[in-house]
C-alpha cells in the first residue's frame, strides 16, 4: 500500500511550466510528451559557423576508409579482443561471438 501511495501521480507539470492535476490535462500532457519527438517540426537553417575543430582528411585516408571490409579483418579483430571486453549493442561480449565463429 505505501509503495502505491509513493508511486501514485498526483499532477504532472506542462510545457507551460504550470503544474495540473486534473486526469484530463495530466493526460494530454503524456500524450503530447510521447508524441512530440516523432512529430514533423520545422527545421530551422540557421548555420552557427564552427571552427574547425576536425582536420581536413586526404585523399588517401579516405579512400582507405571506403575500402570493403573483409572476413579475415574482422576475425582477427574480433580475436584480438579480450573475451569479456566490448559488449555490443545485443549485450554478448566477445567471447560469445570468438566461440561461435564457426557457426556464424
Amino acid at each position: 500500500m505505501a509503495r502505491r501511495r509513493y508511486n501514485k501521480l498526483k499532477g504532472l507539470k506542462g510545457d507551460d511550466g504550470i503544474w495540473k492535476n486534473d486526469k484530463a490535462s495530466m493526460k494530454f500532457i503524456a500524450n503530447s510528451y510521447f508524441k512530440n519527438p516523432f512529430s514533423a517540426r520545422p527545421i530551422s537553417l540557421n548555420y552557427v559557423s564552427l571552427p574547425c575543430l576536425f582536420p581536413v582528411l586526404e585523399e588517401s585516408v579516405i579512400v582507405d576508409l571506403n575500402k570493403e571490409v573483409s572476413e579475415v579483418e574482422v576475425r582477427a579483430n574480433l580475436f584480438r579482443i579480450g573475451g569479456l571486453k566490448a559488449h555490443g549493442l545485443d549485450g554478448f561480449p566477445a567471447a560469445f561471438f570468438q566461440n561461435q565463429w564457426g557457426y556464424l
